[in-house]
């Protein structure tokens, strides 16, 4: 005997729903985790693949650091999210020696007045910085008195020299 079994379409659309609820609960949870280690004194940047940096910034505020480890790369970048308006750069090495700052030829910076709708702020970007020095790395920022309650978002990457 053959017999049919035939699935309501509704068992699809509840899997789905499933599917997208336990990928919310891990997306909530990443942030929970990413939020907890950024608090925390210096994040290590792990070899070959990203780190999120983040540091909240207050009404008033007028700088901000944003501190990360080092250890064994070849290379160091990032993309640095400032929703602030007039903000400068500075890059400090272990010893605390400025390695880069807004105005060097290595350094980008995508104004968000550019897009679509218009953002404050913008993104600075190094795609690589040659033979990293181990330690802890400093970004420095400085801005006029932030507006209102914010958060500056820090992409770092390393690759291995390995």
């Amino acid at each position: 005997m053959n017999y049919s079994v035939d699935f309501p379409l509704t068992c699809g659309r509840y899997h789905l729903n499933f599917v997208a609820a336990m990928k919310l609960l891990l997306l909530v949870a990443m942030c929970w985790l990413s939020a907890s280690v950024a608090q925390a004194q210096s994040v290590p940047a792990t070899l070959n693949l990203t780190e999120t940096v983040t540091a909240d910034v207050a009404p008033g505020m007028r700088s901000v650091d944003l501190t990360f480890s080092v250890a064994g790369a070849d290379t160091l970048g990032f993309a640095l999210i400032v929703p602030l308006q007039g903000a400068t750069f500075t890059l400090l090495d272990p010893g605390g020696n400025p390695v880069l700052d807004s105005n060097d030829a290595r350094l980008s910076f995508d104004t968000g007045s550019e897009r679509f709708p218009p953002l404050p702020g913008g993104v600075f970007q190094l795609s690589a910085l040659a033979a990293p020095t181990d330690g802890n790395w400093t970004i420095r920022l400085q801005f006029p008195p932030a507006p209102a309650k914010t958060v500056v978002v820090a992409t770092i990457f390393t690759r291995s020299r390995y």
